[in-house]
């Protein structure tokens, strides 16, 4: 295959070795997080902690794990509007789900749980995977097509280099 379908199908190919790549760094965190075991618990609590001389704006976590409590600070959300410097609180006050490592408590996580994100990644990235190896096989078997779409491709990035 030669031109603009060689082109595009060796920029498909590439696109395929780089999904894959990234998927397998996906799957690696999630084998990470399964290994953790993380461990939800509705016995946490989040308090606004109020602004002194000494403190900014944080937020107290409190959480026990067999017995022994925990006690974290988090810091406030900065964000500058017209040169004016305002904070949001990460989290409501009140109870909160907590998901910490079983054999870590320490490591917590309070806005998402660590395997569930990990996993719709790798599924969302299998998926696209799977999609992008049949576009492949289908340029590879028409080579018309992948003419006229390595065509489209290559004209994009002359126009783009005029415009920019």
């Amino acid at each position: 295959m030669k031109g603009l379908a060689g082109y595009e199908i060796f920029k498909t190919g590439a696109f395929l070795v780089l999904m894959t790549c990234i998927l397998f760094c996906v799957v690696g965190i999630l084998i990470s997080n399964i290994n953790k075991n993380y461990i939800s618990t509705t016995i946490c609590n989040i308090v606004s902690n109020p602004v002194t001389p000494t403190s900014n704006y944080t937020q107290t976590v409190t959480y026990s794990v067999n017995g022994k409590e925990y006690i974290k600070i988090i810091p406030a959300n900065a964000r500058t509007v017209n040169k004016t410097i305002t904070y949001e609180y990460a989290h409501r006050e009140g109870p909160c789900t907590l998901y910490y490592a079983s054999a870590n408590p320490d490591d917590y996580s309070i806005t998402y749980n660590p395997t569930m994100i990990s996993g719709i990644g790798a599924s969302i990235l299998f998926v696209l995977i799977i999609i992008i190896y049949l576009w492949l096989s289908f340029l590879r078997s028409n080579e018309d097509v992948a003419g006229v779409v390595g065509g489209i491709s290559a004209a994009k990035t002359v126009f783009r280099s005029f415009r920019d």
